[in-house]
């Protein structure tokens, strides 16, 4: 949902061709990939049996709780893109994409209503942690290594807090997104973002009253 709507937004700006958004874009997908192999230089590694495939992928389940999660899923697309179209229609990808990013993998109503709040108070201090680092007008390689750097802190912390992962996420969204089209260090955006996600975050927890009541 997330990088068909940025490529979308950044695309139709007109400021990065489409043939060389994808290339850029599929060069970082395989350097990833390559990169993530390279344990496989080790012979400790490589001695280790490997899983079956049917085990690594063993298909969809569709039990209950995945019937109310798609069920789930589905409310707030239809939901997010009216009220997007309303809110802010070119970038109503976000109310979704926040949405949905909420609903998570937990059919749960304390996850849900937990995991929404997360996303607003996250992404409202990330707001605030971009305009802090836009005033250091970052650029090429500088920029870079500020984008690599919140990325690893993110990998590092996002299955340990939500709501922390989110203050350094929403700065690195910003950052590529400003990167992208030249308007890094525009508020405006940053405004734009905090409205789109705390709609949809509230969608997407309020979607959770779905699931029954834990006792």
């Amino acid at each position: 949902m997330l990088v068909f709507g940025l490529t979308a937004h950044i695309v139709g700006t007109g400021a990065v061709d489409g043939a060389v958004y994808l290339g850029v874009f599929a060069a970082g997908c395989l350097f990833s990939y390559l990169l993530s192999l390279t344990p496989l230089a080790l012979p400790r590694v490589r001695t280790k049996t490997p899983r079956a495939l049917r085990e690594i992928l063993p298909g969809p389940a569709f039990a209950a709780d995945a019937r109310l999660l798609l069920l789930r899923v589905a409310i707030v697309a239809v939901a997010g893109v009216l009220l997007g179209t309303v809110i802010d229609q070119p970038r109503t990808y976000w109310v979704v994409g926040s949405g949905i990013a909420v609903i998570g993998v937990v059919a749960a109503r304390r996850a849900a209503f937990q995991r929404g709040l997360h996303r607003m108070l996250g992404t409202v201090v990330g707001a605030g942690a971009y305009a802090l680092l836009a005033l250091l007008h970052p650029a090429g390689l500088w920029l870079a290594a500020l984008l690599g750097l919140l990325q690893f802190v993110i990998e590092i912390i996002v299955v340990r807090h939500y709501a922390l992962a989110l203050v350094f996420i929403t700065p690195l969204v910003l950052l590529l997104a400003g990167a992208a089209t030249g308007t890094i260090g525009s508020l405006d955006i940053a405004a734009e973002r905090v409205v789109d996600t705390l709609v949809g975050a509230a969608l997407g927890a309020a979607s959770g009253v779905l699931h029954p009541r834990e006792r």
